[in-house]
């Protein structure tokens, strides 16, 4: 049951605080495992960061910028600036230093909060550039002795001097704060390279949270694990906002590289995630299944074919029968739990965002005991728009309509969206704002179609349509996943706007394919580009591509692919911080090999890329 919500972030904070004391609000991740914090401790460290950023001269409305991956410092700089008044400027860590002084730039931030040497060195290429950047706070090491540089421990013991001498003035200021104050600028990831400052305000947010705090039951006793960016606005809500409203413990894991042995010591009860988790974990679990002998693979599918059939029934609304209830206790003995205890064995549900995800891995982990709610928004919404909730899932849609959110499609299928979470615009970008929210409608940019009993489908991007020289329109995204089903596909892009026929680029999945052709007894053992360029790679995705394509138009048909030698990665350009596909740097980097798809007469391209 919720609470009644306060008018800002920072009064839903203290409200938390004096609720709950002393329960665990945050873990930090060490040797050991995780060193906690209680509510009552980490306010004291919010009044002391935010002493500390007044000390250095910082007033309401002055910006101030984040560069760093998760981390309890972040969520204390954070809540600090909305104490102050002080409007936060997240930056994605895995930005170059161009990207990074683009958005400070942009926002004029004064002071910006760095982790360590790395993402300093990406301020300092470019600080002469940044005449509104006056003060560099460095969180890890001793800080440099150039002016404007200190590290954080200098920015606490300033705090804690002026917090001894003011004692009530954090509290005073964060009670000070307005509804409708901007509290954030978030700027979009850009998969067209456009990054946009997201004005967002304490009612925007905290219309989100309600709705969240309606569809799903979630309390103190609860613990998330955090490690996608709070530089997007989904974790920063779902994994940051959200958890504080309701008092639930938020642990830090290292990276998002560390979540498989983070989970088992963290132990969470609800999961903040992204497709492409799953994706991996599911992968995983294919490999591991295929790599054991004939028994444990014939055990692990007699397993799956059970958790399908109770799985069902569940979608259904329904109990497992009771024909069911025997098999299916052996199948969690047998397989299902070992699964489940990867994740630390108390995982209630987990969310997923960001990206669309796949009918069929939605079935998968609900199959083995694993329940994922997807949802759909956008930064410009603060974010959700639409979710899957208890008693009202469909796999393969984002749900229905958030409390407090109208949907409606315009004549050409665009998805619009009215609300109290719409944003009140891009920082300086008043004709961009004009073009996006219209009488109050925001115009997502995406299509869609309800269901008669009001689920909503996403097909695609307007943009990222694909219209043939034919004049057949495409949607791609949907073709996409129902390839990424295969167990062989790792990624997939398809392309093929304004030529004659649909073709795609293949990342296959290296580990798999490895293990399948019995490429892993090499020594040493062959490269991601030597395994896509094995022949019987490419016909075994042939194979997949043909098998998955039956139900498609003959137009919407793959009819030529390459297969590429490495993934697409953040650190390669291809995604986003959010890991969407930058289409447009795709198409621009792999443009040869896209040509030459097209040049050659044969009806499949032979040559891996």
């Amino acid at each position: 049951m919720s609470q009644t919500l306060p008018g800002t972030l920072p009064e839903l904070f203290l409200q938390t605080v004096e609720r709950f004391p002393e329960c665990v609000a945050y873990g930090i991740r060490t040797e050991r495992g995780f060193d906690t914090r209680t509510w009552s401790e980490t306010l004291i460290q919010v009044e002391i960061v935010c002493a500390g950023l007044l000390e250095a001269g910082l007033r309401e409305g002055d910006r101030v910028a984040i560069l760093s991956a998760n981390r309890f410092e972040w969520m204390l700089t954070d809540m600090a600036c909305l104490f102050a008044g002080l409007v936060v400027v997240p930056v994605y860590p895995s930005l170059p230093a161009g990207h990074v002084h683009k958005v400070l730039a942009d926002s004029g931030a004064r002071a910006v909060v760095v982790e360590d040497d790395r993402q300093l060195n990406k301020l300092l290429k470019h600080r002469d550039d940044l005449p509104a950047l006056e003060k560099i706070i460095q969180l890890e090491g001793e800080g440099r002795s150039q002016e404007g540089i200190c590290s954080f421990s200098d920015l606490q013991e300033q705090g804690e001097e002026r917090r001894r001498n003011l004692p009530d003035e954090a509290r005073a200021l964060a009670r000070a704060r307005r509804t409708e104050d901007v509290f954030t600028y978030i700027y979009t990831s850009g998969t067209t390279g456009d990054q946009k400052g997201v004005m967002l305000t304490h009612r925007n947010i905290l219309s989100n949270i309600a709705g969240a705090q309606e569809r799903y039951l979630i309390n103190e006793q609860d613990v998330f694990l955090s490690f996608l960016p709070l530089s997007h606005i989904f974790e920063r809500l779902a994994g940051y906002y959200f958890p504080v409203s309701v008092g639930a413990a938020v642990y830090y894991a290292r990276d998002i590289t560390s979540v498989g042995d983070d989970l088992p010591v963290a132990k969470p009860t609800i999961l903040i995630a992204v497709p492409r988790l799953f994706e991996k974990i599911h992968a995983r679990i294919l490999e591991n299944a295929m790599k054991g002998p004939k028994v444990k693979q014939a055990i692990f599918n007699w397993a799956l074919s059970v958790g399908r059939g109770a799985a069902q029934r569940v979608l259904d609304g329904k109990e497992p029968g009771a024909h069911q209830r025997p098999g299916l206790w052996l199948a969690d003995r047998l397989v299902f739990g070992k699964i489940r205890e990867r994740t630390g064995g108390r995982m209630r549900f987990a969310v997923s965002g960001g990206a669309p995800l796949r009918r069929d891995l939605g079935e998968f982990f609900l199959s083995v005991g694993l329940q994922i709610y997807e949802g759909y928004g956008l930064t410009e919404s603060s974010p959700v728009l639409c979710s899957n909730y208890p008693q009202n899932v469909r796999f393969g849609s984002v749900g229905k309509p958030f409390p407090g959110v109208e949907i409606v499609l315009a004549p050409d299928g665009e998805i619009l969206a009215r609300g109290a979470g719409i944003m009140p615009g891009y920082y300086q970008r008043d004709e961009e704002t004009a073009r996006t929210v219209i009488d109050g409608w925001l115009h997502t940019g995406d299509i869609g179609q309800f269901s008669a009993d009001g689920f909503l489908t996403i097909t695609d991007r307007k943009k990222n349509l694909i219209v043939t020289s034919g004049g057949k329109n495409i949607a791609p995204q949907p073709i996409e996943n129902q390839l990424l089903s295969s167990p062989l596909i790792e990624q997939v892009m398809l392309v093929g706007d304004h030529r004659n026929f649909v073709s795609a680029l293949i990342v296959p999945n290296f580990g798999l394919l490895r293990d399948v052709l019995g490429l892993h007894e090499g020594s040493p053992p062959p490269s991601t580009q030597e395994i896509a360029a094995h022949p019987e790679v490419y016909e075994r995705i042939d194979k997949e591509i043909q098998r998955l394509s039956k139900d498609l138009a003959p137009y919407e048909r793959v009819r030529k692919f390459s297969v590429l030698g490495n993934e697409f990665s953040i650190e390669t350009g291809e995604l986003t911080p959010s890991l969407k596909i930058k289409r447009s740097y795709v198409l621009e980097k792999y443009q040869d090999v896209i040509e030459g798809m097209y040049l050659t007469s044969d009806h499949r391209d032979r040559q891996p890329a």
